[in-house]
């Protein structure tokens, strides 16, 4: 009974989130982004891909229109679990708790070609990374920045960005809204962060908006 309600009540919370957010006005995007060929070569051709840690930990936050805990986890913590590389390639095996992008970036995963040359988009760790955040193919003019973080690495952000966002755990919802969207990854090319939020967050009541946060340590 509880998982019928639970559905429903996404379901119900997902219709008046796409009705009543979609409206918002945009965000335009903060100062200092680079080009991703400027990542490409200041950040994943330096990346060390004999660094891989053996275990990992996360801890999760989600505000998800106020709905209870009982219902919809708000903090989920799990320590010392078993790190699972995918140096190649993408692997959902290896990929964040909330939005699944990659755990790892490297240079041989970057960007991938198939065997007529061209762009592999099954697999390339850009391409899957970037096509969480946005629709690349849809109809929306979106775009998503880079922005190099001060230690080594960097942040992809989107401001506004009007998609259905796929939020996997703790249970698959898919809420249409505009999104403020922050992904951090350090200068070994491991996930520090993933941030999603819709535009309202922090101003209105919970019960009217949706965030999460996931923080990301290695061992």
């Amino acid at each position: 009974m509880k998982n019928k309600f639970l559905s429903f009540l996404l379901l119900t919370i997902t219709l008046i989130i796409s009705f009543t957010l979609t409206s918002c006005d945009g965000k335009k995007p903060e100062n200092g982004y680079v080009t991703d060929q400027y990542i490409l070569e200041n950040v994943i051709n330096k990346i060390d891909s004999s660094i891989v840690p053996s275990t990992y930990s996360y801890t999760a936050n989600l505000n998800y229109m106020a709905v209870e805990a009982a219902e919809l986890p708000k903090e989920i913590s799990k320590s010392n679990l078993a790190f699972i590389d995918s140096p190649d390639k993408y692997s959902k095996s290896c990929s964040s708790y909330f939005l699944r992008v990659p755990l790892h970036l490297t240079k041989e995963n970057w960007i991938l070609y198939d065997a007529n040359g061209k762009y592999d988009v099954t697999n390339s760790t850009k391409y899957i990374l970037e096509s969480k955040i946005y629709q690349p193919n849809g109809g929306y003019l979106d775009t998503i920045y880079y922005y190099p973080r001060e230690n080594g690495g960097f942040y992809l952000k989107a401001f506004g960005v009007n998609k259905s966002l796929k939020i996997d755990r703790p249970t698959i919802i898919e809420p249409n809204a505009k999104w403020n969207i922050v992904i951090e990854y350090d200068e070994n090319g491991y996930l520090v962060s993933e941030t999603f939020q819709t535009l309202n967050a922090f101003k209105d009541p919970d019960n009217k908006t949706i965030y999460g946060k996931t923080v990301y340590t290695y061992e």
